[in-house]
């Protein structure tokens, strides 16, 4: 099995905001998604760093532009055929259903596909600096408006935390799986 990973420009959020992914240090907290679906920060108990070997895929979205390994899952909530598609390459590591929908590795979404995104409530800790944990039980989609395969040979990063199920990419916050 590769490593699933993001170009270093990937913005995940940490608590002073949106930051490269490349420039996340262990021990920082990032904003995740645990096994119930809830939003909360997570300790980044590992940073992995490699060179890419294949094509990444470059998923692009109304506001955000995103690099990833093929294989690295992404919470899917709708589009054609969804529930048809492939298992993740590492289903084990993605048993957790956040909600409605399906985790698909980045090489299998498709243009049109809907990407599940957890929406921000009063309490919720994207402002938040506890570490409760705060069930947001609203989300929405944003809808995939290219996907490519292309040839990038760079350093892409995943991060890994002992907590969480997943982690919010992007300006959207996308979901994607962790390791």
């Amino acid at each position: 099995m590769t490593n699933t990973c993001f170009s270093g420009e990937t913005l995940v959020t940490g608590e002073r905001g949106l930051t490269p992914i490349a420039s996340v240090k262990r021990g920082q907290r990032v904003l995740t998604i645990d096994a119930h679906g809830r939003v909360c920060f997570a300790i980044v108990d590992a940073v992995t760093v490699r060179r890419s070997a294949d094509s990444l895929y470059r998923i692009v979205t109304d506001f955000d532009e995103i690099l990833a390994t093929a294989n690295h899952p992404i919470y899917l909530a709708s589009g054609e055929n969804f529930l048809d598609r492939e298992e993740p390459s590492h289903t084990a590591l993605c048993e957790v259903e956040v909600c409605t929908g399906k985790w698909v590795d980045s090489a299998n979404l498709v243009a049109g596909d809907s990407l599940y995104v957890p929406l921000p409530t009063s309490d919720s800790p994207y402002g938040n600096r506890e570490d409760t944990i705060v069930l947001v039980p609203t989300s929405t989609t944003v809808v995939l408006q290219h996907i490519e395969a292309v040839s990038f040979k760079r350093d892409v990063y995943d991060l890994k935390f002992k907590t969480a199920a997943g982690y919010l990419v992007g300006t959207e916050r996308i979901v994607a799986a962790c390791r």
